[in-house]
């Protein structure tokens, strides 16, 4: 068992790595040679003056700064290895009057690394076949966007979202004879249910890259406009065809592209 930490992770060929509480002068001087591309150490105000000077790599922030401060410094070293996350360390010496603050800070931390790890398998899985399909939905992205006089479409009409779910076969029904007809704003994955239903949607919404027109519908069942974004797969496009609109997308490709 070791001498130092009370908890420690195992990562192969990690080379950056967070630790959590007090640590003697002469482990810090060690443990930074290990992990040359950064060290993020969050302590107590009181301890460890003057360590962030004196080693290039390490980085030292209070427990007492704000919860954004300590994720912001958290992700920097994220930022600073793609391949590999960083290790992280409790030391036995944050046990005590502070023990409940670090537990708070450590879930904090194995949040973020959780969630930038989700983030980049995401990309390494589909970030070829979302590149592809930008450049496929250029065309009708640039020349089809959804208009701005769409902003007044429903008003005063009842407007009804149908999403996917078990409760459809109950609900559906209602559509046709429990309301005035409403303006129907279908996701991709009802289709199905509403062709079923004898309902067919105004518009159908599919945003997901990976959803297919095949996975969702039938029988080229294509009702209603299309409501699509620039990474949609473009089996909906060749579906739908000039019945296609895409929504403007928060990316910075694609603001320079309306541009």
């Amino acid at each position: 068992m070791s001498d130092t930490w009370l908890s420690e992770t195992s990562i192969p060929d990690a080379t950056t790595a967070i630790f959590l509480g007090p640590i003697a002068q002469e482990v810090i001087d060690r443990e930074c040679k290990d992990y040359p591309k950064g060290v993020l150490l969050i302590t107590s105000p009181e301890s460890n003056e003057g360590m962030n000077e004196r080693i290039a790599n390490l980085k030292v922030i209070h427990w007492s700064f704000s919860k954004e401060t300590i994720r912001e410094a958290v992700q920097e070293i994220l930022l600073s290895e793609y391949n590999h996350q960083p290790e992280v360390k409790v030391s036995k010496d944050s046990e005590g009057d502070s023990s409940n603050l670090y537990s708070v800070i450590l879930a904090l931390i194995i949040g973020e690394i959780d969630s930038t790890l989700r983030s980049r398998k995401s990309r390494e899985d589909t970030g070829y076949q979302r590149q592809r399909q930008v450049f496929k939905n250029l065309s009708g992205y640039l020349g089809r966007r959804v208009p701005d006089e769409w902003r007044e479409f429903a008003n005063a009409s009842l407007a009804v979202v149908v999403g996917a779910g078990p409760s459809l076969d109950q609900t559906l029904p209602l559509l046709k004879e429990g309301f005035p007809k409403p303006v129907v704003v279908a996701t991709d994955s009802s289709l199905r249910a509403l062709k079923s239903a004898g309902v067919d949607p105004d518009f159908v919404v599919s945003i997901d890259p990976e959803k297919t027109y095949d996975s969702c519908s039938e029988d080229d069942y294509t009702p209603g406009l299309a409501i699509l974004s620039s990474q949609s797969h473009v089996s909906w496009t060749e579906k739908w065809g000039d019945r296609t609109r895409f929504l403007s997308g928060r990316v910075l490709t694609e603001d320079w592209l309306a541009e």
